[in-house]
């Protein structure tokens, strides 16, 4: 029954996937793609798919196919995430573009969203266990991209990141949508 093993691809996806909120564009033809909507209970899944994909279409070709509908997914996102921070940011203490709040909630998990506004790095040293950030302008020996660190320890704890242009932040190189506001 196809509907018994697209609900296990479904379960499957969960365990690999998660919580089922990150996009899921579906290469199949267009009555897989159908039948699999019908039964999946992913939030991310992308309406329609990828209609049109078969055995004789090489990887190469549904990447190409694909390129146009995910660059408007994460626009989008992208769009939504910085109006959920603007907002946040006026009314509330859970956004924030200040390194020096960003890198110690990366650390303790309460970044929800990342967003870095450029590639230049932010030389310095922080020490999560004494809270202590120092900053500098040109690096020294034992320095490191507290940007680049900001990104890992968010990721690793589970943050969403995204890039987006300088102007988005007024300037400032990171940003974060924190879980709850920081004491």
């Amino acid at each position: 029954d196809q509907g018994r093993f697209h609900r296990g691809v479904d379960r499957a996806l969960d365990e690999v996937l998660g919580d089922g909120a990150a996009p899921l564009l579906v290469a199949a033809t267009e009555r897989t793609i159908a039948a699999f909507a019908r039964v999946s209970r992913r939030q991310g899944l992308v309406e329609g798919g990828l209609p049109g994909a078969s055995v004789d279409v090489g990887d190469d070709v549904l990447v190409e196919r694909a390129q146009p509908l995910v660059r408007a997914l994460r626009d989008r996102r992208r769009r939504e995430v910085l109006h959920r921070f603007r907002s946040l940011d006026a009314t509330t203490p859970r956004a924030t573009s200040d390194l020096r709040q960003v890198l110690p909630a990366s650390f303790a998990g309460e970044v929800e969203v990342l967003l870095l506004s450029r590639a230049s790095p932010c030389w310095g040293t922080y020490a999560p266990e004494t809270d202590t950030l120092e900053l500098r302008d040109t690096p020294r020996d034992g320095d490191e991209d507290l940007i680049d660190r900001a990104v890992r320890e968010s990721f690793l704890r589970g943050a969403e990141v995204l890039s987006v242009a300088p102007s988005a932040l007024d300037a400032a190189a990171v940003a974060a949508i924190l879980r709850y506001p920081r004491s």
